[in-house]
């Protein structure tokens, strides 16, 4: 319930928007990349990949063109299925892709036509803007 400040953070363990950047958009290229940085994590290589896609979709939604690429990555994966009108937690539908997770089954929610990531069914990406420095807000 309620919103929350998703800035991108000077984490090591988070992807930065430089290295957002860097990554391919050939879905193909991008899932190799994926599974190559996450080598030796998660219980499973698909695991591994899936938390990491995870973790960079709300800060991609800034460069559509891997956002997409995201997503199609994440489509390849073993294990993952489509979902034709999956609903995000504001009940918003899209296409949703689907795996497991430990706790049960997850889908991530994309909107039909752009491909931007809207959310699941726990939390739902409202708006995404951009400021020149920390701490400001978005012009409305």
């Amino acid at each position: 319930m309620g919103t929350h400040d998703m800035t991108l953070n000077p984490d090591p363990n988070v992807t930065t928007f430089r290295e957002l950047q860097g990554l391919p958009t050939d879905p193909d290229a991008l899932l190799q990349r994926i599974y190559a940085d996450t080598k030796g994590e998660g219980p499973t290589r698909e695991s591994a990949a899936l938390e990491k896609i995870g973790g960079m979709l709300p800060d991609a939604m800034l460069l559509p063109e891997l956002d997409a690429a995201l997503y199609r990555a994440a489509a390849k994966i073993p294990g993952v299925s489509v979902v034709a009108d999956a609903k995000d937690y504001t009940g918003r539908t899209g296409i949703g892709l689907s795996f497991k997770e430990r706790d049960g089954r997850t889908a991530w929610v994309f909107n039909k036509k752009s491909l931007d990531f809207m959310g699941s069914a726990d939390e739902a990406l409202l708006d995404v803007d951009v400021v020149d420095d920390s701490g400001e807000t978005p012009a409305a």
